[in-house]
Order: C-alpha cells, then sequence, then structure tokens
C-alpha cells in the first residue's frame, strides 16, 4: 500500500504496532492530530486465529478497542477509516460464497473479536469502509497454500470448514 501511495505521489505515513499502539487512545489521536489524513487504513489486528482461543482478551484488546479508537479519531479528524475483517466471522457452513446480506456467526473468538471491530466500526465511524477478506498477506513462510498442505496433513483435522474463497464486502 505504501508504494502504491508513493507511485501515486500521495503522501503516506506507515506506522507499525512499535510505532502506533491503536490499544492506546492518546496514541491513536496523537498520530491522527500529528497527520492529519484524509484516509486512515486499518491494517492492524490480532490475527493469531488459533491462538486466540486462549488469548481472546488480547484480540478483543487490538481488534476491537484499538479498533474504537481509530474509529473516534477518524470522525474527530475528520478522516474516512478503511477498515480490513475477515471471513472468519462467518461460520464457514455455507456451500456458496458469502455476501454482504449474510449473517455473521463467528464460531471461534478471532472471528468474535473481529466481527466486535466491525460493529464498532458501523455503530460510530461517520465515514468508513468495511472490506471483509480472507488471506490478506504473507508473514515469513507461511502462506495459503502452505496451510491448506498442513491442514490436509492433520489426523484428525476437518479442512471442510476452513475458508479459502475471497470475501471483499464493501459497507459505507
Amino acid at each position: 500500500m505504501v508504494n502504491q501511495c508513493t507511485i501515486q505521489g500521495i503522501e503516506c505515513e506507515a506506522t507499525s504496532s512499535k510505532t502506533l499502539d491503536i490499544t492506546d487512545q492518546k496514541s491513536v489521536n496523537g498520530m491522527i492530530k500529528t497527520h492529519k489524513p484524509d484516509i486512515i487504513f486499518n491494517c492492524a489486528a490480532y490475527n493469531a486465529v488459533d491462538s486466540a482461543q486462549e488469548r481472546w482478551r488480547k484480540a478483543f484488546l487490538v481488534n476491537g478497542l484499538g479498533v474504537k479508537h481509530l474509529a473516534l479519531a477518524a470522525n474527530e479528524y475528520g478522516s474516512v477509516l478503511v477498515h480490513y475483517s475477515t471471513d472468519y466471522v462467518f461460520d464457514g457452513y455455507n456451500n456458496r460464497l458469502y455476501t454482504f446480506v449474510d449473517t455473521p456467526n463467528p464460531i471461534r473468538r478471532y472471528g468474535e473479536s473481529k466481527l466486535f471491530g466491525e460493529n464498532i466500526v458501523r455503530d460510530l465511524c461517520n465515514r468508513y469502509f468495511l472490506i471483509r477478506v480472507s488471506w490478506l498477506s504473507v508473514k515469513g513462510n507461511t502462506n495459503f497454500v502452505s496451510k491448506v498442505l498442513d491442514w490436509s496433513r492433520e489426523k484428525n483435522g476437518d479442512c471442510s470448514r476452513r475458508r479459502s474463497s475471497l470475501i471483499t464486502d464493501l459497507y459505507h
């Protein structure tokens, strides 16, 4: 995203969890007040799906409270919030692609925390886009192909409910 902004001549400030803790309201407000962005792209997430079962408080802190801070700051400074969510807000039992009219029904804590963030955006943010995606990025040696192969090797693993389709829904 930063590369595309640079190519297009759009001023862009990229942050990481080390430079901006979205769970800290003062930190978020300070960053937004300093840069006064027209658009805030929220790519931050606690996305360790399996560990979110045990570390659910951390997942809700980042995927919920952090999103609340961004939504409120976006309102205060007139920014548009682009928030990325996940197809894990669905249970995976549908035998067709999900659409924006389907009712979310997360079955794991990670999906619950992301749905909580979506609801915060819808309820609090004045100007936003909410985008649901599957497998947004590759980090380290983990990628979609390697995960599918890992799942297929699991002795008792149920791969039928894994989400492998791209779901992108825009809300405004």
